[in-house]
């Protein structure tokens, strides 16, 4: 279990993540957690990235606020088009809206801007589309 505030805000995310309805067979590459592709099953990787926090308050000595991204990118086999791979995108979406507020181990998330589904890109034996989730 997490302890410090940093290892909660991933947490937090990946916990959140967590409930996105992925269809069946779709796995997850957590970050930091080994996962080979196959080349024929789709899934999503994650990656959190940090922004400089700001300060709380003019004085300092007080918990900043940190903010970053979260970034889902929906791995679809070539050749099975992207329709599929577009709606998930869309559920990940849809799951950390604009205005969307949680707490996670008394760490309060806000998505502070609209997720952005990226355009596709082929990368191998996989299609790739990025969902681009700005958080603080």
């Amino acid at each position: 279990m997490a302890t410090s505030i940093e290892a909660k805000v991933v947490d937090g995310l990946i916990s959140r993540f967590n409930t996105v309805t992925l269809p069946s067979g779709t796995g997850v590459a957590h970050p930091n957690v080994t996962f080979t592709p196959d080349g024929t099953s789709p899934y999503v990787k994650l990656t959190v990235a940090k922004n400089q926090p700001l300060s709380a308050r003019l004085s300092g000595g007080h918990e900043p606020i940190r903010m970053g991204m979260l970034l889902a990118v929906v791995c679809w086999p070539v050749g099975d088009g992207i329709g599929a791979a577009s709606d998930v995108a869309q559920s990940i979406r849809d799951k950390f809206a604009f205005g969307t507020k949680w707490t996670y181990s008394a760490v309060e998330f806000r998505i502070v801007d609209e997720p952005m589904v990226q355009g596709d890109i082929v990368s191998g034996s996989y299609t790739e589309i990025p969902v681009v989730i700005p958080w603080r």
